[in-house]
Parts: structure tokens; sequence; C-alpha cells
């Protein structure tokens, strides 16, 4: 059954591209299933079939709208557990629909305007979505929305509030962690400034606080990456300790062989010479 739902998750994703104008792939990600494509991916335990992001803002707001879809194959009804099922990702999503490979029978059309839920029907053979009935508007949490984004490789400027690609950052980008302290437990928040914004505050300042804060990011990149360095060298070395212990397990292990074969050989010799010895008695004893 999974397997086949599989096969549509990418005719469903092609769909969206062509005929629908969302983004559903990564391809200057270095994660291999986000350039594949927005496929099995969610978060919190909530995971969509299909995924995909549009600009849907203006000149004044920029603005996103997430589409989550879930992908069944032809099954004979579709209940209120499949709805149900599909209406978990709204929320991440401000769409959410359940698309079937077969005509929609009216009793589920009404149960999808019930359940708040879209309904697309999928061609195979083409490759195709037809809209059914539209998925009634969610308002997810920003939160939850820049945890998916980040999930796909986007970070979101706290400046002009767009989302760019992490891959395409470049070294005017800056990464921030602001780090609140609440007696109990230190509280993380990471922040992004996108380039363009990065690059027109510094613009209001100095060039030398702009080369300053360049050679300060690329000395903290270095830092990040002999940090990573250190880690999987440590991880080696662990690991190579252990295939030590386990040289010296085997070693004895095979000392202990040995000298359990060494002993069953003394004993069969013993048990031989005794064999020998009740032979002569009983060879002796019928001699009188």
């Amino acid at each position: 059954m999974k397997k086949q739902e599989n096969k549509l998750w990418n005719k469903a994703r092609y769909s969206l591209e062509k005929h629908y104008k969302y983004i559903c792939s990564n391809p200057n990600s270095k994660n291999s299933k986000l350039k594949a494509g927005f496929i099995n991916i969610g978060i919190g335990g909530i995971i969509a079939d299909v995924i995909g992001i549009k600009d849907i803002g203006n000149h004044f707001e920029p603005k996103i709208e997430i589409i989550a879809i879930e992908v069944k194959e032809n099954l004979p009804n579709y209940r209120e557990r499949h709805m149900d099922q599909v209406r978990r990702a709204s929320v991440f999503a401000h769409k959410v629909f359940l698309a079937a490979p077969r005509e929609f029978k009216p009793e589920e059309v009404e149960l999808a305007v019930k359940e708040r839920v879209g309904l697309f029907e999928l061609n195979p053979e083409k490759r195709k979505l037809k809209l059914i009935v539209p998925s009634p508007p969610f308002e997810p949490s920003e939160s939850k929305i820049i945890e998916l984004m980040r999930r796909l490789d986007f970070f979101k400027c706290t400046v002009c509030n767009c989302y760019w690609n992490k891959n395409l950052i470049t070294i005017d980008g800056y990464r921030s962690t602001h780090v609140f302290s609440n007696n109990i437990k230190p509280l993380r928040f990471n922040k992004f400034i996108c380039d363009k914004c990065s690059s027109k505050l510094f613009k209001l300042h100095s060039k030398d606080l702009s080369n300053k804060f360049a050679e300060e990011w690329k000395v903290k990149r270095i830092n990040k990456k002999t940090e990573k360095i250190d880690l999987r060298t440590k991880k080696l070395a662990e690991k190579k300790d252990i295939s030590k212990i386990n040289d010296r397990l085997s070693k004895e292990d095979e000392k202990i062989k040995n000298m359990r074969r060494y002993f069953k050989e003394l004993f069969n010799k013993r048990l031989k010479s005794l064999n020998k010895q009740l032979n002569k008695v009983r060879r002796g004893l019928k001699s009188i």
C-alpha cells in the first residue's frame, strides 16, 4: 500500500510545481532529499507527503503560503480519520489537501467541506492535480512556519521578513544567537539578517565597521568548522579505542580457546593411559 502511495508523491509534486507554481524542492541544498523535493517532510511528528511554498506578498509586505498534500491510494472510501490526518498539517500549512487517483463521491466531498479539508483529484498518467474542493485558509503560528522553512533550508530575515535560501547566503549574511538568562536555564533565539539588509545597515555606519564585521564572521565560521572537525576526531578516537578493546578481547578469547584445547587433549591422553592400564589388569585377571 505504502509503495503505491510513494509513486504518487512525485506526480503530485510535479503538478504542484508546473500547474500551480509552487516551489516544491531546493536545488541549491546540500541535502539530497531537499534537492529531490519537499516530500515526506514535517515538524513535531506531523509529516506531509508533499509540501509546496509560494510567495503571495506584494511590494509592501512579503508573505509566503505553505500548502501540504496528503496523497492516498485508490481506497473504496475516504473517511473522517483520513480527513483528520490531512488537517493535522494545518499546524504549519496555510492550505491542506487530500489527493487521490480517482473521482470523489458526493458524500466524500460533503465530508471534506465539513472537516475543512481541500480535495485534489490526481491523474497519475498525466501527472496532473485537478482541484475539486478548495482548502479554507488556516493561520499557523509564525514560529511553526519559521521552523518548517528552516527544515527546508530557508532563513527568515528579522529586518525585512523575507525568506532566503540558506545555501545562497554570502559573507554579508549574518546569523546570530541571542541568549537570555531566566536564572533557571539560558534561552537561545536564532536570528538571521539577510545580505541586503546587512549591507544597508553597514552603509549607515562606516566601511571599517563592515570590514571588521566580515572578518569577525569569517573567524566565527572557521571556529565552527574547527569545532566540528574536533568532534569528528574525538568520535574517531573513541572508535579506535573501542577497536583496541575488541582486539584485546578477541586475543583473550583465543587464549581461552587454546587453554580449553590443551586441557581437552591432556585429559584425552590421561584417559587413554588409564584405559591401557585397565586393559592390562583385565588381561592379568583372565590369565589367573
